[in-house]
């Protein structure tokens, strides 16, 4: 399937969220080997567009009081 890379501060705790909320994702720092990855892995090949569109709402939500604590 397809797993989509993003980049962001907070990765693990957003991880944590998503998870909790049914999302398929996984914490960057499961791949490190030599240094910390500030990033979640998104499996995107059984998402629909309508689930896609509420991942991003949701990601977006979980990110904005994460920068705003």
């Amino acid at each position: 399937g397809l797993n989509v890379w993003l980049s962001l501060p907070y990765a693990e705790k957003v991880t944590q969220i998503l998870l909790q909320r049914g999302w398929l994702v996984r914490s960057g720092q499961d791949f490190r080997v030599d240094q910390d990855i500030s990033a979640i892995r998104i499996s995107t090949s059984n998402m629909t567009e309508q689930q896609m569109q509420e991942f991003c709402q949701q990601l977006q939500q979980i990110y904005t009081v994460m920068v705003n604590l």
